[in-house]
């Protein structure tokens, strides 16, 4: 697990081993008396957000498929969409990959308040 400080509960800094670390960095260098320090979490993987429905979906609300004539298309089955849905979260990822554009940011949970009494 990572640590994160802040001086403002808004933007973080750091990735540290513990939170005294953190709260040690923040208090020392920003000559503060407290900071807050959370848990440095990951985003979640872009690719995850893939959703075969709602890529149908804007297709379909397009001129050439919103027609009654076209609003069965396509009549793919479960299965069908499963394998749609893994090919591109498949593709997704190979691309981020491949241009390095994975996400370099990160998300802080339980955040804590801690003084130099605490570190």
């Amino acid at each position: 697990m990572k640590y994160a400080y802040s001086t403002d509960k808004e933007h973080y800094h750091g990735e540290f081993d513990s939170p005294e670390e953190a709260a040690t960095e923040c208090i020392e260098n920003d000559d503060v008396d407290s900071c807050y320090v959370g848990e440095v979490i990951p985003p979640t993987p872009p690719e995850t957000y893939i959703d075969v429905d709602a890529i149908i979906e804007h297709i379909q609300e397009q001129d050439d498929y919103n027609m009654e004539f076209a609003e069965d298309w396509p009549d793919a089955s479960a299965a069908q969409r499963k394998e749609l849905d893994e090919a591109l979260t498949a593709a997704f990822a190979a691309w981020l990959d491949k241009h390095g554009l994975r996400p370099t940011h990160y998300v802080v949970h339980n955040v804590k308040h801690m003084t130099r009494n605490d570190i």
